[in-house]
């Protein structure tokens, strides 16, 4: 089962709040090389990509990822993560739709899960100007890190 993949893998899931977990919401990496662990590797390079422009993970009340000092929005879950690269390696794909960018964490994580595939985005930027100051953070990212992602508002 993929339970038992997941705990071969060293990967096994932690609830929320408990032990295991730091403050910006990691668990412990896998200690041997798979997709969980390129996975742990994907989400804290996007992590750390937000947190270098002033933008760090944090927990929120509700114990779900958020980046500070952006009010859009919540981050995608290293789990979500994990399916997008579980995801990735299956199929392949040869471009990725998105609908909702909020700050692009997801538009990133897939564009490097996804070697680079093409990523495009719809945005109606309906929730105000954190909005489009995320759009503008994923747009500078993307370009900065060569990422091939557009965000179409």
């Amino acid at each position: 089962t993929e339970m038992d993949l997941m705990a071969a893998e060293g990967w096994l899931p932690v609830a929320p709040g408990r032990e295991g977990r730091n403050a910006s919401g990691f668990r412990p990496r896998p200690q041997t090389p798979s997709l969980g662990r390129f996975a742990d590797e994907v989400d804290r390079h996007v992590a750390a990509l937000y947190a270098a422009r002033g933008h760090p993970l944090e927990r929120t009340q509700q114990d779900s990822r958020k980046l500070a000092h952006l009010d859009i929005g919540a981050a995608v879950e290293q789990g979500d993560v994990e399916l997008f690269v579980r995801l990735c390696a299956v199929h392949q794909p040869r471009r990725i739709f998105g609908i909702g960018n909020a700050f692009g964490y997801s538009s990133l994580a897939l564009s490097f899960a996804c070697d680079n595939a093409p990523v495009d985005v719809l945005d109606a930027e309906s929730e105000g100007v954190a909005n489009r100051q995320g759009t503008e953070l994923t747009r500078r990212i993307a370009r900065e890190e060569r990422r091939n992602i557009q965000v179409h508002v």
